[in-house]
């Protein structure tokens, strides 16, 4: 079996030393719940509503990192994400909502198959 190639191997490290942690300390809206939509130049969060895909992704790759072997809280993250996603996007009528408010509220948006698929 062949050694992996350099870039493969930066590519790993870049993921697990840098942006998973990244996305966890400042990615996470950690005092709202879920994942901020954007960042700042300086790192900041941008206050930005919260789309389901965002979160929903955020549940798999955490878990996916987990599965890397990643040695942060991939747990704590994929159960931060999907708490949040169950707690606010789940609508009445078991239909996912495609967009959050920051302040919580289901912004009136039509059925879209595509975050249903998330």
């Amino acid at each position: 079996m062949s050694p992996l190639p350099v870039e493969v191997v930066e590519l790993r490290r870049w993921l697990l030393d840098v942006a998973l942690p990244l996305w966890w300390t400042t990615g996470a809206d950690h005092s709202g719940g879920g994942f901020h939509e954007a960042s700042n130049l300086d790192g900041s969060p941008g206050p930005s509503p919260h789309r389901a895909r965002t979160i929903a992704r955020q549940v798999f790759v955490y878990g996916q990192a987990g599965r890397l072997g990643w040695n942060g809280p991939w747990r704590k993250a994929t159960g931060h994400a999907l708490e949040y996603l169950r707690q606010r996007f789940i609508k009445a009528d078991g239909t996912i909502a495609s967009v959050v408010e920051l302040d919580g509220s289901i912004r009136d948006a039509p059925f879209d198959l595509y975050d249903q698929a998330f």
